[in-house]
Parts: C-alpha cells; structure tokens; sequence
C-alpha cells in the first residue's frame, strides 16, 4: 500500500507485507503528483523529480511477471523473424547464384560444342537441353527454396501465435 509520510514527497509502500501494490493507484498518485505541480509557462509543470521516479519505479516493480514474460517473448519472436528473414534472403540468394552458374555453364558448353566445329544442329540441340535442365534445376532449387521459405514462416507463424497467447494472459491478468 501506498501511504503518505508526515513529510510531503516521502512516500513508502509495504511491498514484503500486505497485499500487492494496486498500479492503479500508484499511476493516480503519479498523475495527482504531476496535476498537483505548479504550472510554468503554460504546460511546463514543476515536478519532483525524486518523487516521480520512486513512484515510476514502483510502477515498473508491481507489474505482473506475465507483462515482463511477454515483453520478452516479444523480443525473441522478433528476433527469430529477422533470423528467418535473412535465411530466407540467403537461401533466396543461393538459389539465384547456383541457377545462373548453372545457366553459365550451360551456354558455356554449347559455345564450347560450336567452337569445336561440330555440326550446328547437333550444338544447339545440345544447348538447348543443357539450357533446359539448367532451367529445371533451378525451377526445382526456387521450389525448394519456396519451400523452405515457407516452413520458416509456417514455424514464425506458430511463435508469433505463441506470443500472442502470451500477452493476451498477461493483458487478462492486468484485468
């Protein structure tokens, strides 16, 4: 409990006995505190500031374990996004450099067949199906990557649920 010592702006709370802190309360006393203050220049509002923080830091030190639970799931679940995002961005990327050495080497070969003299026909028909497995093989790695790319957000979808759930308990244990 929030109580009012003889001498005003030292405030105590009970914490070890008693019940919890209502933050209600203390966000009603940190708000008659600043409406309280004296008004300079309009809006500028003449606070203590020793006051103010203790009451902050009681606010902050009575909020549910839920709410700082949260605050941390949150946190990891971003950073688990940005860790799928850039294995996705890098799978993405290999993709893409293995499908144009693949379609590299491919042009390679049949400029390779032409050179050598061979018979035109037999060259570009060479080229054509090396051209044409190159661009199977990459199909199949933007595919696989597609793929892949969508576990990782299938996974990211199941931790943002996660998350979720977690701060809808810690907003229910607010109510």
């Amino acid at each position: 409990m929030v109580e009012r010592s003889e001498r005003p702006g030292d405030w105590s709370e009970s914490l070890d006995s008693g019940p919890r802190v209502d933050l209600e309360r203390l966000v009603d006393e940190l708000e008659a505190r600043v409406e309280g203050g004296k008004q300079i220049l309009n809006h500028a509002v003449w606070v203590d500031l020793d006051e103010f923080f203790e009451l902050t830091r009681r606010i902050k030190s009575n909020l549910p374990d839920e709410i700082k639970r949260a605050a941390r799931v949150s946190r990891e679940g971003n950073r688990i996004v940005e860790d799928a995002r850039e294995e996705a961005r890098r799978t993405l990327d290999e993709a893409r450099a293995e499908a144009e050495r693949l379609v590299r080497t491919a042009r390679a070969e049949a400029e390779h067949l032409i050179e050598t003299g061979e018979i035109q026909r037999l060259a570009t028909e060479r080229a054509t199906q090396i051209v044409a497995q190159a661009e199977q093989r990459a199909e199949g790695i933007r595919q696989a990557a597609n793929a892949y790319a969508r576990e990782v957000l299938a996974n990211l979808e199941s931790t943002v649920h996660r998350i979720l759930e977690a701060v809808e308990d810690g907003k229910k244990q607010l109510d």
